[in-house]
């Protein structure tokens, strides 16, 4: 399996034995205990919550303090609007602030004057990456290239994940954005979240069957 986070900049594999809820496969290196690292250093790549930066990406953006600092002077002291700053993007929470419309307005104004930003909407959030940065479209087709997949199936439900619909042709991606009230470059739609689930199990369902690829075909 293969982690991609940050809307892209953080991305790669972890070593062999480490599966989906933990190692799977033979003794963990040292310092791995049940819940984490518990002593010594863990190996280049895991972070406080996961795989990080395994990517060529590992430092901090320059840009990111710099708006972080900008933002903060700029826009008004608003319950329930946050600033989330993550190494490589910042990302403006507005889903608890009351009076939106105000602070949408806010956000826009403060957002122009960032240098090098690239803004992308998203569920009750503005998203600010690095100009001509990676995004997810580059982190899917890095993992294709990973796992050497022809085609892949690829779902979101955030403005973020456009990047990843337009990344490849109908031969290579089938793509779902979830929602409906939203424009999209996704060639399919679910309603919500619970549809994912759904078509999750009909994957399996196909796949034990052996007949995923005629699914495939057919979509």
């Amino acid at each position: 399996w293969h982690l991609v986070g940050d809307h892209g900049f953080e991305a790669g594999s972890p070593p062999r034995g480490f599966g989906a809820v933990g190692w799977e496969a033979g003794s963990p290196p040292r310092g791995f205990g049940a819940v984490g690292w518990e002593a010594g250093s863990p190996p280049r790549g895991f972070g406080a919550v996961g795989w990080q930066s395994w990517g060529e990406i590992r430092e901090m953006s320059p840009h990111v303090q710099e708006w972080v600092a900008q933002l903060r002077h700029r826009l008004p002291a608003t319950r329930g609007l946050v600033i989330e700053q993550k190494r490589h993007s910042v990302t403006i929470h507005y889903r608890h602030v009351r009076n939106k419309r105000r602070v949408l307005a806010a956000v826009a104004d403060a957002v122009r004057h960032l240098r090098d930003a690239r803004v992308i909407g998203g569920a009750q959030a503005v998203n600010l990456i690095p100009s001509g940065g990676p995004h997810k479209g580059i982190a899917l087709q890095q993992a294709r290239r990973v796992f050497a997949c022809d085609t892949a199936i690829y779902v979101g439900d955030d403005d973020t994940d456009e990047d990843a619909f337009r990344s490849a042709g109908p031969g290579e991606l089938l793509s779902i954005r979830v929602g409906t009230k939203r424009p999209s470059h996704a060639q399919y739609r679910l309603r919500s979240q619970a549809e994912v689930d759904d078509l999750l199990k009909t994957l399996i369902e196909l796949r034990s069957s052996g007949n995923v690829s005629t699914f495939l075909l057919r979509s």
